[in-house]
């Protein structure tokens, strides 16, 4: 599927050759050290203790028949996605890889009846993980057990309910790095936290907040995560990561 659209949609079928899914390299990085053997491992690692890594390839081998005006009409839909950012899945994936699609060459072959067969490779420059749908999780004030999919780290986003009596909320997690809003008085209303990096969103009753100083913004690890919430109580919502 593309952006949730089964590819027969577009007018195209998947070849023998089928779907190729490329290898995202971990980023690794030695240093050399005089009178130390072999080198000296300086890896960024994440919160997990692996490496972080690079983007993939995905090629999709694709083909249809028809028509020269069928031809050309199925040429105009698939290329309308050149250069855009995709959704693909397929097969029973549990997510989606994204990122932006390239359209290859096209070659055409006339068949006996008149009618013209095509075929291309669409690449598809995507994120090395497949995220899955949405999971939102309610958190109540105080200490939360909260269970996070796939097998890669995410970035989760905080929808809370300010309780209305305090000066501050904030969300802890077991590793001590938190997020907080602080006033001089009581707050009420609601908070957002969303603390992904390329996105990073905080706000109090929709007007943007700057978090604190001291604030460490965090990713949950897969598996089991303890957080402690204060000052609040509402929902965490993330998208499970996939490593495949």
């Amino acid at each position: 599927m593309i952006n949730d659209r089964p590819i027969e949609e577009l007018g195209v079928g998947v070849e023998s050759a089928g779907v190729s899914t490329g290898r995202a390299d971990p980023r690794l990085q030695y240093q050399t050290v005089p009178g130390v053997d072999s080198t000296v491992d300086q890896t960024l690692v994440g919160s997990t203790g692996l490496a972080f890594v690079d983007r993939r390839e995905i090629t999709i081998n694709i083909y249809t028949v028809g028509s020269a005006h069928d031809i050309v009409a199925v040429k105009t839909l698939i290329g309308g996605l050149h250069g855009g950012v995709v959704s693909i899945s397929w097969r029973n994936l549990p997510g989606t890889y994204e990122g932006r699609l390239s359209v290859g060459e096209w070659i055409d072959l006339v068949t006996r009846r008149g009618e013209t067969a095509s075929r291309a490779t669409l690449t598809v420059n995507a994120g090395p993980l497949c995220v899955g749908k949405e999971e939102r999780i309610r958190l109540s004030t105080g200490e939360n057990a909260v269970r996070v999919g796939g097998n890669r780290p995410v970035w989760p986003r905080f929808e809370l309910s300010l309780t209305g009596y305090s000066k501050a909320v904030r969300v802890l997690d077991y590793a001590g790095r938190f997020v907080e809003f602080t006033s001089s008085s009581t707050m009420t209303g609601s908070a957002v936290f969303d603390l992904d990096p390329m996105k990073r969103v905080t706000r109090i009753n929709s007007n943007h907040r700057a978090m604190t100083l001291a604030s460490t913004p965090f990713a949950l690890n897969p598996g089991m995560n303890q957080l402690m919430v204060s000052g609040a109580s509402g929902t965490l919502s993330y998208r499970p990561a996939y490593y495949l």
